[in-house]
């Protein structure tokens, strides 16, 4: 009465829908990279407090991707809202 599929898949998922698929993980992974660069540079400047260019670049990182940064995070608690930690 219904054609519904009825069987193994033949075809692989696409990388494609596998990444649609993994919402969390993947802006998770964004943030975890933005927020390491971060310590990073941070740390750099913690050291060497009155190096210009170490200065500049923690700036840059922040006044940069700020826009990026904030748009993951909005996405992974949108996305993490009634997941359990």
């Amino acid at each position: 009465m219904f054609g519904g599929h009825k069987g193994p898949l033949t075809r692989s998922p696409t990388r494609e829908a596998l990444l649609m698929a993994q919402p969390i993980r993947r802006n998770s992974g964004a943030v975890r990279a933005y927020s390491d660069q971060l310590r990073v540079l941070m740390s750099q400047l913690a050291a060497d407090p009155l190096d210009e260019q170490k200065s500049m670049a923690l700036v840059s990182h922040i006044v940069e991707r700020r826009g990026a940064a904030a748009q993951l995070l909005n996405d992974l608690q949108a996305h993490a809202l009634g997941v359990s930690c």
